[in-house]
């Protein structure tokens, strides 16, 4: 459950759908492929991520906390300790 606004960008030209929930993902927007998977959040995300330099900042605050910092460059599924996630918070969020 979530009602985060997913974010549409063009990374090296690929167009994705990025959404966050209790796992954040990355989807090819022409097709629905899925680029990439990162869970960790928390339930019922609401903000909608943010984009820049790259990266993707994908947070949520409900029964926990939870920032992440995730590399548009990531693919597959992205666990927490991948070389794809810079840094994550996981406080006050």
């Amino acid at each position: 459950t979530n009602w985060a606004t997913p974010v549409i960008i063009k990374h090296k030209d690929t167009n994705q759908v990025i959404v966050n929930g209790r796992t954040v993902r990355s989807y090819k927007l022409e097709s629905g492929e899925l680029l990439w998977s990162c869970p960790g959040q928390t339930e019922q995300a609401i903000p909608t991520p943010l984009v820049h330099n790259g990266r993707v900042f994908a947070m949520s605050g409900l029964r926990g906390w939870a920032c992440f910092a995730i590399s548009l460059d990531a693919v597959g599924l992205v666990p927490e300790n991948s070389e794809f996630v810079h840094w994550t918070l996981k406080k006050q969020t």
